[in-house]
């Protein structure tokens, strides 16, 4: 279980969120002000397997209230969105793709959570009693409807007034905002700080922010929770591939803000905007990935939208996907199944490949063709071979800004045995 400190608030003896083991001994909770808890239930299976997914999980704290995330039909129904919001992706847990979040800001609660007060206050807020210790319930059931109940003692921290306030300092905002970022956003952070400025975000208020020659629009519905982002313009960024930078870049940071619907981004009206191998593409842990933009018709700006914060940059990408053509095996084999197929391996350090766009023609006809974007490889999988004989095919490889390329072949298939 993860403990993250509201603005404010703090842990006696931490920086910043205090992991604890709730396996062992009951654990003891010294806490000022508020805080929130991210816990991460592990259920094993029959074969031994663990699952990170318990059916229901439930915090009882020492003023009675009651929080709990249910997965089940009824809460999934709508919204698949809001798994940002209840996974903690890696914001304050060691293992964040994992941990659930039993929390939500007034007014914003996500589907699967539940709690006893109403929606118009915070649920899941954690606080210690200034009377004494208090003991916080933690439950998990698995769909076998098992139950295990997990205790932790919390008790008030009464921190000096120097630490009071730097608790509450600015710095402290930088902090969360650095905290909750991937490791290439906190690079630009660091090396660009001068660059940064602070900005709070909340639901129910629309920010609007210039950033050089890009415009932030974040809607109202966008935000989960009231917080600090840091937003910047920033110089270009270097090549990256196949990808050639065109202008300054922007920021919006932490890059893991969990955000109900996507924000906009604007740039500037300029002649050089209008190429159709540019697109927007935001810096990840994987690299530069595609966003994908359009020119607004009336302005005659670049228009990108994303619902992933991070640093964005425009590239041009003007090299098509290279080609390597798999000989496919010379007999197919008669089997109730289909296991004969045609493959191509598709290469591109740009935009990548445009799926629907790609495909083989075999002896001048086009055939259905899927995309393996894990193992980068075109493929056709017939319900039957091909006749015995010598075929012609063609590789069409298109990338997501238009660059085509075409690799002519041919191959043989014996009898089917």
């Amino acid at each position: 279980m993860t403990v993250e400190p509201l603005p404010g608030g703090g842990i006696e003896g931490r920086e910043g969120p205090a992991t604890f083991d709730l396996e062992g001994r009951t654990d003891t909770l010294k806490l000022f002000g508020e805080a929130r808890v991210a816990v991460e239930v592990a259920d094993r299976r029959a074969n031994g397997q663990l699952t990170m997914a318990p059916l229901w999980v439930s915090m009882r704290t020492p003023d009675s209230a009651v929080v709990e995330c249910r997965f089940d039909s009824a809460s999934w129904a709508d919204g698949m969105t809001e798994v940002d919001e209840v996974y903690d992706r890696g914001r304050t847990a060691p293992d964040g793709n994992h941990s659930i979040r039993l929390w939500a800001p007034a007014g914003s609660r996500p589907r699967p959570i539940r709690a006893s007060n109403s929606d118009s206050q915070p649920a899941g807020v954690l606080r210690a009693d200034p009377s004494g210790p208090r003991t916080v319930v933690f439950d998990a059931r698995d769909l076998s409807t098992y139950l295990s109940r997990r205790p932790m003692r919390i008790v008030a921290w009464d921190p000096p007034p120097l630490v009071r306030e730097s608790l509450a300092a600015p710095a402290r905002a930088w902090s969360r905002v650095r905290n909750t970022s991937t490791t290439p956003a906190v690079a630009v952070l660091d090396r660009e700080r001068a660059a940064f400025r602070l900005i709070s975000v909340a639901p129910r208020r629309t920010t609007r922010e210039r950033l050089g020659r890009w415009t932030l629009e974040l809607p109202e519905n966008a935000p989960f929770e009231p917080g600090d982002a840091a937003v910047a313009s920033l110089p270009a960024p270097a090549a990256a591939g196949e990808l050639q930078p065109v202008g300054p870049a922007c920021a919006i940071l932490p890059d893991r803000m969990p955000l109900r619907v996507p924000f906009t981004l604007r740039l500037d009206p300029s002649k050089e905007l209008r190429a159709a191998t540019l697109g927007v593409y935001r810096e990840s842990e994987d690299g530069w990935e595609w966003v994908g933009s359009r020119v607004d018709s009336v302005h005659g700006g670049r228009v990108a939208e994303s619902r992933r914060a991070g640093r964005f940059a425009l590239f041009d990408d003007r090299l098509a996907p290279r080609i390597t053509l798999v000989r496919p095996p010379r007999v197919a084999v008669r089997i109730p199944y289909p296991r004969w197929s045609l493959e191509a391996r598709l290469e591109d350090e740009g935009s990548g490949v445009a799926a629907r766009e790609s495909g083989f023609e075999v002896d001048g006809k086009r055939v259905p063709s899927e995309w393996d974007p894990e193992k980068a490889t075109l493929r056709w999988t017939p319900l039957r071979a091909p006749a015995a004989g010598s075929h012609r095919v063609e590789v069409i490889a298109r990338d997501r800004v238009g660059n085509l390329r075409r690799l002519r072949g041919s191959f043989v298939l014996d009898s089917a045995r």
